[in-house]
């Protein structure tokens, strides 16, 4: 195993989650906390984290047990559920302690972990995103999850173009044979605020078809979709400043507005006027 790297979260590669999931069983069995011996009782918990483990993903399950031992470790835990320096450092002198820098994986490791080399084979959405009066919605992320009975897993997530446009790609591999496909759910943001009220719309050869719950079952190698929501469009009658807020907003990450420096250390704002091709 190898040491836990920080900010680990959603969107870090495959090969790092997969890691945090050797050395959070790692953990497991060498602590043997009981709080944390219970989600592993869990049939709920369980389902939601095999799945999570197959695909090498950092989902709520992985969020939630990343938690329950920053609870057991005393370690302050961040809003987003990331891991942080602090974690990390916690964790690497954990198994620096335990000797887990010395193996590849776990004895006894139950999870099954998706082969990669088997297939490049990639499935995709494609589709727009509209506001109210028809008009593009620009720089909205979509963020697709498969739903299963009583969990999901985020299959990817993107932003719209200046056009409205969209594609996410993901790998059709699930933890249990019978999950041929992806059962598909949207959900959408305005920067960090999530959009309610919004319609789907699958468009296929034989013509569209509007979705009542949002969600598309046994998605295809592609789908098409067309979203639409009822908020006020987002760009109709916001100030000047509520219009710049909202495009950088998502390139911010954790930088706060009032922190954005132009010196020789950083160059936030020739940063942002590139990405969002403002003056």
């Amino acid at each position: 195993m190898n040491k836990i790297i920080f900010p680990l979260q959603s969107k870090n590669m495959l090969s790092e989650i997969k890691n945090l999931h050797y050395v959070l069983f790692f953990f497991k069995l060498h602590l043997n906390n009981a709080e944390v011996n219970k989600l592993f009782d869990d049939p709920h918990f369980i389902s939601s984290y095999t799945e999570e483990v197959f695909n090498q993903q950092f989902g709520k399950a992985t969020s939630q047990l990343v938690a329950a031992f920053q609870d057991v470790l005393n370690i302050k835990k961040r809003k987003d559920n990331a891991i942080d320096e602090l974690t990390a450092n916690k964790f690497n002198e954990l198994l620096t302690q335990f000797g887990g820098l010395n193996i590849d994986i776990p004895e006894g490791y139950p999870f099954k972990v998706k082969d990669d080399s088997k297939s490049d084979k990639k499935y995709g959405i494609s589709g727009k995103v509209k506001s109210a009066n028809d008009k593009a919605a620009v720089k909205i992320t979509i963020a697709a999850f498969n739903q299963n009975l009583r969990s999901e897993t985020e299959l990817g997530r993107t932003q719209t173009n200046d056009s409205g446009d969209f594609t996410i790609t993901y790998e059709p591999v699930f933890s249990r044979p019978e999950y041929k496909t992806a059962d598909i759910f949207f959900r959408l943001y305005d920067g960090k605020k999530e959009l309610k009220g919004f319609t789907v719309t699958q468009l296929t050869k034989a013509g569209n078809i509007s979705l009542p719950n949002g969600t598309i079952f046994n998605a295809g190698e592609t789908t098409k979709v067309e979203i639409s929501f009822s908020l006020q469009s987002a760009d109709e009658d916001l100030s000047e400043f509520e219009m710049i807020t909202r495009l950088i907003t998502p390139l911010l990450e954790d930088v706060k507005i009032e922190s954005l420096n132009e010196n020789d250390m950083h160059r936030d704002f020739s940063f942002l006027s590139n990405e969002t091709e403002l003056d």
